[in-house]
């Protein structure tokens, strides 16, 4: 998996990691070759299906370097191999994250950094002072989740027992993606996803590195008006991508109800729209029971 690459299938390879995400891609020959020489993906007719531990070899291969000296995180490493040096996976901002502690101040090295109020840290200054990390996908939810109750209580219990909880920007053009995700795979306290409520959003294989997500409260899930909620557009461009995917997740012992939910009503319901409607949320736990402490 190196020089043979063209710059077509590196860059996609590339966006991949950044996306974090499992996903299906078209079979071309050089995703034939990789399916061969490496087990990656499953083979389906014409597309290859790459999950959460397909995206972690290809992310592994990203950051170990394989094409003479190149170095996916390094615009300058970069230049030296191709023309185009914005095939980067990282930005400037290098290992910053874009966090928010929540209910609490968060100090470091004694200097206190009021709640609710976001800033650039280094992953280092996360790492070893948060107790729990909540990892949100969309910007404007992340800059205004604190002004919303039915977010808050989810997480007051922690502060209540002097636990820092700090919200963490997923990323995007401006943010780069991969600090974050940095952040969740080396992070040892306890890491919360709250992503859309939608197909991409269920299938969010970061699910393989955190230990509970935000999701609607179960118990209300029938009584609500979902297609008053929901986009349309979005279920529909992302059906096509995701279909098959949902279906695999309809057997996860957490989230197969709510993968079979969304697929069945046709759902595409935004993270914001669940918090401008107040609607009951609760912390799904998918993986280590014991880590989930505030009941």
């Amino acid at each position: 998996m190196n020089s043979e690459l063209d710059q077509r299938t590196l860059k996609q390879i590339v966006a991949l990691v950044d996306q974090g995400i499992a996903i299906e891609v078209n079979l071309t020959r050089q995703w034939q070759k990789l399916h061969r020489e490496y087990d990656l993906g499953v083979v389906r007719a014409k597309v290859l299906s790459l999950s959460t531990k397909d995206i972690s070899i290809l992310q592994r291969w990203v950051s170990e370097t394989g094409v003479s000296g190149f170095d996916p995180s390094s615009r300058m490493c970069v230049a030296k191999t191709y023309s185009n040096e914005k095939l980067s996976t990282t930005n400037v901002l290098g290992r910053h994250v874009l966090c928010s502690p929540l209910i609490k101040p968060f100090v470091i090295n004694n200097e206190s950094f009021p709640a609710n109020r976001a800033g650039l840290f280094e992953i280092d200054e996360i790492l070893f002072r948060a107790d729990v990390l909540v990892y949100i996908e969309n910007l404007a939810v992340f800059m205004a989740c604190h002004q919303y109750p039915e977010f808050i209580k989810l997480f007051r219990s922690f502060a209540e027992k002097d636990q820092c909880v700090v919200c963490v920007y997923r990323g995007d053009v401006r943010f780069s993606l991969n600090p974050a995700r940095q952040l969740v795979d080396v992070f040892q306290g306890l890491k919360i996803g709250f992503f859309d409520f939608d197909l991409a959003g269920i299938n969010q294989l970061g699910h393989d590195g955190f230990d509970s997500l935000v999701l609607p409260a179960w118990d209300k899930i029938d009584i609500l008006h979902w297609p008053s909620l929901s986009r349309k557009d979005v279920f529909e461009k992302q059906l096509a991508k995701f279909e098959a995917l949902t279906k695999q997740m309809m057997v996860h012992p957490q989230l197969g109800g709510y993968a079979g939910f969304i697929l069945q009503k046709g759902l595409a319901v935004m993270s914001e729209v669940l918090l401008a409607k107040s609607i009951k949320l609760e912390l799904i736990n998918i993986q280590a029971q014991a880590k989930l402490s505030n009941g």
